[in-house]
């Protein structure tokens, strides 16, 4: 998974969610939709505002825990999270 933001000027985040092209079949990429978005459902109080947020997916075999571990390991290291790094942990 990459992550890419951009500052938006609005005071809330956009996201976008995105598997790659060699994906697979459209149930995959569906699905992976549907944990992106339940990934940043769940985390977005943690996450700071005003930021366009791309979540690229590339194809593996991930439970959504280890998509939810990827998910918050990129927010913390490119400073999406707000605060300290304890405000990140689940």
């Amino acid at each position: 998974m990459h992550i890419r933001f951009r500052k938006n000027g609005l005071g809330m985040n956009r996201v976008l969610i995105a598997p790659t092209r060699n994906f697979g079949r459209a149930v995959d990429r569906n699905y992976v939709r549907r944990v992106g978005r339940e990934l940043y459902r769940n985390h977005k109080n943690l996450l700071r505002t005003g930021y366009d947020i791309a979540l690229v997916f590339f194809p593996g075999k991930y439970s959504f825990a280890d998509r939810a571990q990827q998910f918050m390991f990129l927010c913390e290291k490119s400073g999406l999270c707000g605060g300290t790094s304890s405000d990140c942990e689940m």
